[in-house]
């Protein structure tokens, strides 16, 4: 298979990323006219746009990059495959050409969700790190009588990370008028973390209901807590096996070498004469 084929593969795809960004920029409303009516009728070429979308929130970076870009660059990442593929397939039998090319293609263009599953996996994880002493934090101001919404402005200020940015998003929201429960219900969307959708609970019900808040949020800490440490705990179980196995392949055939190295270097002197 020549190099030609995958040239015009890379020309299709340059073309199909095109016609995505048109499409995404109508599906955002940006540009209406023939291909918003074809998005209408044909609501699966709006699913690609949705996830990304949706992917984008997750990592915190709605404000940095837009579904169309990600689109792009989806494309421009299968392009890179394509373009890769042309120089590596030459070197294979040709029964593993057709393979391979799909393969990188399809690598280069789904880089971009890999990136962006990182990026809110390690997101979410920072904070439901930092949720605890928030946590700890709001039961001592409610305690003091402090309403939830200063609390929670208070903690956006002082603090840094994920968790500080989403609440600081969460007093501009209260403070526009947005109800107190959307903010905080929005907040836990936009994260995907359960703890903070408990969170989101049990001030409503709190706001609601009258029910004992400051108990419930010191609970919840406590319970974030005990989930970390067994989460650690977990982790140094599956590590000792790893650093046995670094041992017994690494550490006892560098000291094997060096006696034997040892014994090449003087064995002259310790055999009998």
């Amino acid at each position: 298979m020549s190099a030609a084929f995958f040239f015009v593969v890379a020309a299709l795809g340059l073309l199909a990323a095109a016609l995505w960004e048109l499409a995404g920029r109508a599906a955002l409303g940006s540009q209406g006219g023939v291909i918003e009516r074809l998005l209408e009728r044909f609501e699966a070429l709006r699913r690609p746009l949705v996830t990304l979308e949706r992917q984008i929130l997750l990592a915190g970076l709605a404000g940095v990059l837009s579904p169309t870009r990600a689109l792009a660059a989806k494309a421009a990442g299968g392009l890179g495959g394509a373009a890769l593929a042309s120089v590596v397939v030459s070197i294979l039998p040709s029964r593993l050409q057709i393979p391979l090319a799909v393969l990188m293609i399809a690598a280069g263009s789904f880089a971009v969700d890999l990136v962006l599953a990182r990026a809110a996996s390690d997101r979410r994880r920072r904070a439901v790190a930092a949720l605890p002493d928030a946590l700890d934090l709001l039961a001592v101001g409610v305690s003091a009588g402090q309403s939830t919404p200063k609390l929670i402005a208070r903690i956006a200020a002082t603090g840094n990370g994920p968790l500080a940015r989403e609440m600081s998003i969460v007093a501009a929201d209260i403070e526009a008028g947005l109800a107190q429960s959307t903010a905080l219900a929005a907040m836990a969307e936009r994260i995907e973390a359960p703890q903070l959708a408990a969170l989101a609970g049990a001030i409503e019900r709190s706001t609601r209901f009258g029910a004992p808040l400051a108990d419930r949020l010191r609970e919840q800490a406590g319970s974030i807590r005990a989930e970390q440490r067994r989460a650690l705990a977990e982790r140094a179980d599956r590590a000792a096996p790893k650093i046995q196995l670094v041992v017994a392949l690494v550490l006892v055939p560098s000291v094997l070498l060096v006696l034997a190295a040892a014994l090449i270097a003087h064995g002259k002197s310790l055999l009998p004469l």
